[in-house]
């Protein structure tokens, strides 16, 4: 194949200790057989020989691109990313998931739209799929709030979208480097929240893995719990800031997020001290944003969290 200086698309993919599973990510974009392409490897100080396999894919193919830097995690590797790509089109892969063969054909059939789409398997390493999220229609929407209202799905996921790189750009979204969990829902929020141009396409073309070790299956911790509420909060500020109409999409996303904090918060050891941070990370987040929270169980968790845990046991009972 013969490729172009200028790729209409810049796949990138953060990288940290996963020399088992690179290559069949990297290939799964190369059989693909797209020719305006560039892919960017961002090593995140990997202490397998992941390293190495980036530079011996950038070495047999003038369009990869290696970059080595100390770990700082998958934020400010994809931010590193996003400074460096140079396509129309920007991509985000995780390095241990591949993606079907005619994933990018899209991109030149619907060139006009700021984002594209479509849904995904999950798959577990003996090659099973588990499930498939995939929307059950095709359809453009010109804004989130029609996304949101008409279309009936919501997939925050960057993996199954591709995002225009002005988009990005000129609107000033990075990934955050202080949230460490669903700092990819954040990004794409934003990215939605900003677009006027939105295109679903009911195709599965991505495949997570789901293997022990990895981030979809990382432990439950007290920081990835609140980090929901620092999202939702960066979320509201970014809507206020760009003066943005805090409709349907706002309002389903805020409240995705914060029954997000109490739920995952059932997942953690219920200590007098846990209890104390959550509520205290509530009770500040609540004072700041009441004029949004008006479901009686956001008042009432004002006062006492635990009534809206206790609902939420029930009705997983049920």
């Amino acid at each position: 194949m013969e490729y172009i200086n200028q790729p209409l698309l810049s796949v990138i993919i953060p990288v940290f200790n996963v020399e088992g599973y690179l290559s069949k990510c990297i290939d799964s974009v190369l059989n693909n057989n797209f020719s305006s392409i560039e892919i960017i490897l961002v090593n995140d100080g990997s202490t397998d020989n992941s390293g190495d396999v980036c530079n011996a894919y950038a070495e047999k193919f003038d369009f990869i691109y290696a970059f080595h830097k100390e770990n700082q995690g998958v934020s400010s590797s994809r931010n590193y990313g996003l400074d460096k790509a140079i396509g129309e089109w920007i991509y985000f892969m995780d390095s241990d998931d591949w993606i079907s063969s005619d994933t990018f054909t899209i991109l030149k059939e619907k060139s006009e739209f700021d984002i594209i789409q479509f849904g995904y398997k999950k798959v577990n390493e003996q090659g099973n799929v588990l499930f498939e999220m995939v929307p059950s229609f095709e359809e453009s929407f010109t804004n989130a709030d029609k996304y949101q209202s008409d279309g009936k799905f919501s997939l925050m996921n960057i993996v199954v979208s591709f995002f225009k790189k002005d988009l990005i750009k000129e609107n000033n979204i990075k990934f955050s480097n202080e949230i460490q969990y669903g700092e990819d829902l954040e990004f794409g929020v934003k990215c939605f929240a900003k677009a006027k141009h939105i295109y679903v396409l009911n195709e599965p073309f991505y495949n997570y893995l789901e293997r022990k070790g990895s981030a979809m299956e990382s432990n439950v911790s007290l920081k990835s719990v609140t980090d929901h509420l620092k999202i939702a909060q960066s979320i509201i500020d970014f809507y206020t800031n760009n003066d943005l109409l805090k409709a349907s999409f706002f309002r389903f996303q805020l409240t995705y997020f914060v029954k997000s904090f109490f739920s995952r918060s059932l997942l953690l050891n219920n200590e007098i001290n846990c209890h104390k941070i959550l509520q205290d990370s509530y009770n500040d987040f609540y004072d700041r944003n009441i004029e949004y929270l008006t479901s009686a169980f956001f008042k009432i968790s004002r006062f006492n969290i635990r009534l809206y845990q206790t609902i939420l046991k029930i009705r997983r009972l049920i």
